[in-house]
């Protein structure tokens, strides 16, 4: 329970127990400007080392994740992208950039599987991070950078939609509990 609580999962209130996370609108775009400027980082960290070694791991990734995609199978599809989204902060080698990715990585894991659920969606698009990973190979850092916010400014929007629509279904609602069972 206690990874649990680390990762962001779930939140502990005195005298009143243990909760699954709640996430609001606000909650999402934090998230996503923190996703954007610590992967932004973690390629300006790894740019002039990405190597042989790099651009298998990376495209290892990429096809885990079309697999899982192509198999329909939304929880593999899931973890896939996030090892994906990972991979670059691993090879940054920093330790306190890996472990904030890992804090959020929990909260953005069950946002996508409310999400997916909601919409009947087995994972992300199929050619969803063909551009990520092309420009994360290529040659011309600032077009990472601008793949990066691009590729960010997608997923938060669809997410922000998701909660947007969900609150105005119970508008009482300030925050939307994510990952508890219907």
């Amino acid at each position: 329970m206690r990874q649990l609580i680390d990762e962001g999962l779930l939140v502990t209130i005195p005298y009143t127990g243990t909760h699954v996370v709640e996430l609001s609108v606000e909650d999402i775009r934090e998230i996503y400007s923190m996703r954007v400027n610590l992967e932004i980082f973690a390629f300006e960290i790894v740019w002039d080392r990405r190597d042989r070694s790099f651009r298998e791991g990376l495209q290892a990734r990429h096809a885990a994740l079309t697999r899982c995609i192509d198999f329909e199978d939304d929880v593999a599809s899931i973890d896939a992208e996030l090892q994906l989204h990972g991979f670059v902060y691993e090879a940054s080698g920093h330790k306190i950039l890996l472990k904030t990715w890992e804090s959020i990585r929990g909260r953005l894991q069950l946002y996508w599987a409310a999400h997916h659920r909601a919409h009947g969606i087995r994972g992300p698009r199929r050619e969803g991070h063909d551009s990520y990973v092309e420009n994360a190979l290529g040659d011309d850092l600032e077009a990472m950078r601008a793949e990066i916010r691009k590729h960010m400014a997608r997923g938060g929007q669809q997410t922000e939609d998701f909660l947007l629509g969900l609150a105005s279904k119970a508008p009482e609602q300030s925050h939307l509990r994510i990952g508890a069972s219907e």
